[in-house]
């Protein structure tokens, strides 16, 4: 899980560990959270990772979902589903993505999950509410705004990737 304000470069995270997953053997769907409730999230998420869902039942729609991981799993491929601005997900969803992390063939888990979001998603995800998906996380991140120092070097980093080449000093002013 990772949390922040507005600009603190979540977004822009993800973007980057995409680029990076390139060419791995890693199946990625990515969905950005609209206030959907825990069935629509299980049927986006199947559609994400490419699977038909028109006309399907919930049940048919999980069995499909985990046929389709665990055809993943037999070809040596991770499955990795990533969702930005998950604080707009309902509990009752968070609590159907939890249920998904149960999904397992041989003691290893079929799919890994990424909730990216504001701070108020920490919040919730520490509400006794979701207390058992609270105890899944493998690991949270909360990213604070840059200091003016890290903002120029991070600005100089962005100039020579985009240029290719040396660039001025920046006045921190």
């Amino acid at each position: 899980m990772i949390t922040g304000r507005p600009g603190t470069g979540k977004t822009t995270l993800v973007h980057d560990l995409l680029d990076r997953l390139t060419g791995q053997d890693v199946k990625v769907a990515t969905l950005m959270s609209t206030r959907l409730g825990a069935e629509d999230l299980l049927r986006m998420t199947a559609y994400a990772f490419g699977l038909d869902t028109r006309a399907q039942n919930k049940a048919m729609v999980l069995q499909g979902l985990l046929d389709f991981l665990s055809q993943q799993y037999q070809y040596g491929k991770r499955s990795l589903l990533i969702i930005d601005e998950s604080q707009d997900l309902s509990a009752a969803a968070l609590e159907e993505l939890r249920l998904l992390t149960n999904l397992q063939h041989a003691g290893q888990p079929l799919l890994q999950i990424v909730l990216i979001g504001q701070e108020s998603l920490r919040d919730l995800v520490r509400s006794r509410e979701l207390e058992q998906l609270h105890q899944r996380l493998l690991a949270a991140w909360h990213l604070e705004a840059l200091s003016p120092q890290e903002l120029i070097g991070y600005i100089q980093h962005r100039l020579i990737k985009a240029a290719g080449a040396a660039i001025p000093k920046l006045n921190p002013a």
